[in-house]
């Protein structure tokens, strides 16, 4: 599939919902992260739960705890769910957004067993004060942990011990969405605004701050650095280009890195006192855009969900696309519930025929269904199941 394609053409595919049923008696319960496990979609909720769904069954596992050891009248929200290189690993950080400090935060790192064995997930150990983790990106080994603005530390995976951490000196950038990243091949590491090599421990050179909200990541090609609208020389520190369509974005990059993502972060002014709004990467306006992951970033196209954007997750095979979407209340700037995980197919349409297996007579009932998933109410796995039993065997031989 052309990347032209796969940045283009998303198909929705499963919606998966909260209801009643699978609330276990909280009120307000709402998806606030999400991640695509092969087969498997795992999503985090403000109740500090994980809810994991499967593609071959109607409905949801029971769900895991992520509740924290920390005193607190009020659950805290699994805020960003992390998936290792080969799957087998998964990181669910869970934020107290009222702390200003590293108090109450923890990240969990997680066993995958896979839908076959009787516990899908299996809790490993606690990454104290970790706001935000993620995984190297060249094996499961070692774990990038954010502690704040400031410093960040690489863990072992296997023993949670930290091989170092790095402290970032007087003057940094404090932007709003830092979050500490690797580059791709795991010795460089950027961490508001200061790039460190991760092998010696040393801070190598601070990036001017140009913007407030957006920490930066590294370009796949290994000699270029993101930060917001500006492109910079990772040999030379100079700035090489100015990409305004990168304004304000978190930008992720499919497993392939052909092809990255921009999710445009709500303005901060609108959420001065919104403790939604202190999550360290959403929410997100509706639309998110894509990009060719090469010279000067061209765009791609831009696709709107209807609703803003939580969290948004990849297959391992860059096929599927999870996405979280609430409702964000126009004048209060809450979330008003009603949130939903919803998966599209990558690089398919919904005038595409080349997932049609079906006669003409099915093909009229792809269509009507694909009318109600534009309403919201079409793919829900905890009522019905008529498209989880249509897409089964082709989502399933892709995923793997």
């Amino acid at each position: 599939v052309s990347t032209q394609s796969t940045g283009s053409k998303f198909k929705p595919t499963f919606t998966f919902k909260l209801d009643d049923r699978n609330t276990a008696g909280w009120d307000d319960v709402s998806f606030t992260s999400c991640c695509v496990v092969d087969d498997l979609v795992v999503t985090g909720c403000n109740t500090g739960e994980m809810k994991v769904y499967n593609y071959h069954m109607v409905g949801e596992h029971p769900p895991y705890s992520c509740l924290q050891t920390v005193e607190s009248t009020d659950p805290e929200p699994v805020t960003s769910l992390n998936v290792s290189r080969s799957g087998r690993l998964l990181i669910a950080a869970s934020t107290n957004t009222a702390s200003e400090t590293t108090e109450g935060h923890v990240c969990y790192l997680w066993g995958v067993n896979g839908h076959n064995s009787h516990e899908i997930l299996d809790h490993r150990l606690d990454i104290a004060e970790a706001r935000y983790a993620t995984f190297g990106n060249t094996s499961d080994d070692l774990i990038l942990g954010t502690l704040g603005s400031h410093k960040c530390a690489v863990i072992d995976t296997y023993t949670g011990k930290s091989i170092h951490t790095m402290v970032n000196p007087p003057g940094t950038n404090n932007y709003i969405k830092n979050h500490a990243v690797f580059n791709f091949t795991d010795d460089l590491v950027l961490n508001d605004g200061v790039l460190w090599d991760f092998r010696t421990n040393t801070a190598i050179h601070k990036f001017d701050k140009l913007n407030n909200t957006v920490s930066g990541v590294f370009s796949p090609n290994g000699f270029e650095l993101i930060i917001n609208t500006e492109l910079w020389d990772l040999r030379t520190f100079k700035l090489l280009n100015t990409i305004n369509t990168l304004e304000n974005c978190l930008l992720k990059f499919n497993h392939s890195r052909d092809v990255m993502y921009g999710l445009s972060h709500i303005k901060q002014d609108v959420h001065d006192h919104d403790p939604s709004y202190k999550q360290i990467l959403g929410p997100f306006e509706s639309t998110f855009k894509t990009f060719v992951a090469a010279h000067d970033y061209p765009t791609i196209g831009s696709f709107d969900v209807g609703k803003q954007i939580i969290d948004m997750s990849f297959c391992r095979r860059d096929i599927l696309l999870a996405t979280v979407e609430s409702t964000i209340e126009e004048f209060t700037h809450t979330w008003t519930g009603g949130s939903v995980v919803k998966v599209y197919m990558v690089g398919r349409t919904k005038s595409s025929r080349a997932d049609d297996e079906d006669d003409d007579d099915d093909d009229d009932d792809d269509e009507d269904d694909d009318n109600e998933s534009d309403k919201d109410d079409d793919d829900d796995l905890g009522l019905g199941g008529e498209n989880l039993r249509r897409y089964r065997p082709l989502v399933s031989g892709l995923c793997k």
